[in-house]
């Protein structure tokens, strides 16, 4: 368990103040404090992953999109962001505790839906 542990000091480090993060969060919910204070344990995290997946799967078959459409799947992205920062943040916390595997999964999902939520976007720009 230790060597995770140092794994996980490791993980936290590199990605404590990535600012590849914060993409979406910084820019719809820059000074916006009480999504990150809403969030309490895993299953919020895993609330906002799962809202983002809802959203990236409902744009994918939608057409057209709207400009409203993207700035709700960027938002949606955003706060998931801000949930995986706060898993890093509190990363001691009883209610945060990953493994390195599974801290390191969420910050990888984070970057894998930014690709997304980019192609989705590039969509709607050709489409108009």
């Amino acid at each position: 368990m230790d060597r995770d542990r140092g794994l996980v000091l490791e993980i936290v480090q590199k990605f404590q103040f990535d600012k590849r993060l914060k993409k979406y969060a910084n820019e719809h919910f820059f000074h916006n404090n009480s999504i990150f204070g809403g969030i309490k344990s895993k299953e919020d995290i895993e609330k906002y992953e799962n809202h983002v997946l809802s959203r990236i799967d409902q744009y994918k078959k939608l057409y057209p999109l709207v400009s409203e459409d993207i700035i709700d799947l960027e938002q949606a992205m955003g706060k998931f962001e801000i949930a995986v920062k706060k898993a890093i943040q509190l990363y001691d916390s009883e209610a945060f505790r990953y493994s390195s595997e599974e801290l390191q999964s969420l910050i990888d999902k984070v970057f894998a839906y930014h690709d997304e939520v980019q192609s989705i976007a590039l969509r709607k720009m050709m489409q108009d």
